[in-house]
């Protein structure tokens, strides 16, 4: 990653990846955005961080399936 993320910026990508489970709104809400606030200029920026973390899943994943 060379971009430097806001607090608020790094919340939503821990909650869309985790409590929100992938549900954009719900990520928003948990990192503190207004419910004004567009989700197309909150992932916009954060596109390609948002696909780098989500190809990491599986990664992170397999070792509890594997044992499951």
């Amino acid at each position: 990653m060379t971009k430097t993320l806001t607090p608020k910026q790094e919340d939503f990508l821990e909650a869309l990846l985790s409590e929100a489970r992938g549900h954009i709104r719900a990520a928003m809400d948990l990192a503190g955005y207004s419910r004004t606030t567009k989700t197309a200029d909150v992932v916009g920026p954060l596109k390609e961080e948002i696909k780098e973390r989500a190809r990491m899943m599986p990664a992170m994943n397999a070792p509890k399936a594997a044992f499951g």
